[in-house]
């Protein structure tokens, strides 16, 4: 269904969508761990794709309060807090990959070793969203992508009662 401009709605996924797909990531296997850290991160924090491909090491605090800072769009940073959830998947892959929470070293890497793309971060989406269809029917009509993990964040709020204009002008984060 296109709007009236011309342009298709953005699909985002529902709890039970979300649910499904981190529910699919095999986290028995060092790439599963860090593919579910990837995608609760994006979930949580609802950042945009280079968001999370630009991180460092240094942007993570997992100490209370957990928060994670984003260098974004129009050179702005913000600081998003973590669920508690989120924070602990974190610190077991931090503590996993011996990553020093000091150093400008990227999060989430390749299997060679190398920061991860925004195509890699897409394909590892799209992978999971394939995966859970299984256990989703939902989720095979839609046309997900990193950023339907941006939406999937805003109207995760808007439903739990976060009202829109705190939503839109704080980016779901704080400014730094």
């Amino acid at each position: 269904m296109r709007s009236t401009t011309g342009t298709r709605p953005i699909d985002y996924l529902e709890s039970d969508e979300i649910a499904a797909v981190l529910g699919s990531v095999d986290r028995t296997a060092r790439q599963g761990r860090r593919d579910y850290a990837l995608l609760a991160l994006l979930f949580n924090t609802g950042a945009r794709v280079q968001e999370i491909v630009d991180l460092g090491a240094y942007d993570l605090q997992l100490e209370p309060p957990p928060q994670v800072k984003l260098f974004g769009k129009g050179r702005k940073t913000r600081i998003c807090p973590l669920w508690p959830q989120t924070a602990q998947v974190l610190q077991q892959f931090i503590s996993e990959t011996r990553l020093d929470l000091r150093s400008n070293a990227p999060i989430f890497c390749s299997r060679r070793g190398e920061r991860l793309s925004r195509f890699g971060i897409r394909y590892i989406l799209a992978k999971y969203c394939r995966q859970a269809v299984a256990t989703c029917p939902s989720l095979a009509g839609k046309r997900l992508h990193p950023h339907s993990m941006r939406h999937s964040c805003a109207i995760y709020l808007l439903k739990s009662g976060v009202d829109l204009p705190t939503i839109s002008i704080t980016g779901w984060a704080m400014p730094a």
